[in-house]
């Protein structure tokens, strides 16, 4: 079993935190399922990718599946593969996913937005333990671990209709909650450090952070929780002139920060339709790169596809 000594990329001393490092230790050598539940941004990837590398599976694949970048039509053949000629296009047999994963882990990460005809598939493949590829006629055993995770309040998705209850109570065997930034404001001094040795070196030579801008992370909410805190640390490191990050060096912490980069509409809005035009203004800055627009805007990349198909654009 892991040592919480093993764990030092989760960054904090706060009771939270090393709770969770404990809850990790004691999960990591387990097959069963584990349910990871948070905001964006609060690190839920990576406490998945520690239960991996501290258990005994640690030596086979870690397959992350981002569950809503999977276009609808081809979640299943992603996930179990299929067989020659089993549909137009199927020139040769495919492994899917759960096979690529084979004696490891398979990370579903915003797993809540499977659609309904997924989630049984799914359930199915926890219970019986096997999948059978599009177009094969038998069934293959499979030796994974599936790790879940999502931002969304699992219970009211279940109170809802929109999750299965029955997946819900399969995957939750162990549920890791990750709090906000905010819940662990005593942890943002040790992230920042981290960060800044991460950062220092590649951008330029940065060796410290002044109090006065410790004190300014610590006052600010965090919206964007652990990864809005990396970015402002790496924005100070590549656009400030000294060799200590000054409060001046820091970004504008507001609730419209985020979005700074952005041109605001001149005419007032409803906030959808405002939130709305400040992602389609943001992709046209950034060219229709997703990933420097997430950046851009403070979310995560998942909750910018989740909001892209709720306007009806591509994802």
């Amino acid at each position: 079993m892991g040592s919480c000594s093993q764990f030092e990329e989760l960054t904090g001393d706060s009771k939270a935190i090393r709770d969770i490092r404990a809850l990790i230790a004691k999960s990591s050598c387990g097959n069963y399922p584990v349910l990871i539940t948070g905001h964006t941004g609060t690190g839920k990837g990576l406490v998945a990718r520690l239960l991996h590398e501290s258990g005994p599976r640690a030596h086979r694949p870690f397959v992350s599946v981002d569950c809503p970048s999977l276009p609808l039509t081809l979640i299943e053949s992603e996930l179990f593969g299929y067989e020659r000629g089993a549909f137009t296009g199927a020139l040769q047999r495919k492994e899917g996913l759960f096979e690529a994963a084979r004696g490891g882990t398979l990370f579903l990460d915003e797993v809540t937005e499977f659609p309904p005809d997924m989630q049984a598939k799914l359930l199915n493949v926890l219970q019986e333990k096997q999948i059978r590829r599009i177009g094969s006629t038998s069934t293959l055993p499979v030796d994974v671990r599936v790790i879940a995770a999502t931002n969304r309040d699992v219970l009211a998705a279940v109170r809802g209709g929109t999750f299965r209850e029955d997946l819900y109570y399969r995957l939750n065997t162990v549920q890791i909650h990750l709090p906000s930034l905010s819940d662990r404001r005593e942890d943002i001094p040790s992230l920042a450090l981290q960060f800044l040795k991460q950062f220092s070196g590649g951008l330029r030579r940065v060796d410290a952070i002044a109090p006065a801008a410790i004190d300014r992370l610590v006052g600010y909410r965090w919206p964007g929780n652990v990864r809005e805190l990396e970015n402002a640390i790496e924005r100070a490191i590549a656009l400030g002139e000294q060799s200590v990050i000054q409060e001046s060096d820091l970004p504008t912490l507001d609730a419209s920060s985020c979005a700074s980069d952005v041109s605001p509409s001149e005419t007032v809005l409803p906030w959808h339709l405002a939130q709305h035009k400040i992602i389609l203004d943001t992709l046209t800055v950034t060219g229709g790169d997703k990933r420097k627009a997430a950046r851009l805007l403070c979310i995560g990349k998942t909750t910018l596809y989740r909001k892209l198909k709720s306007y009806g654009a591509s994802a």
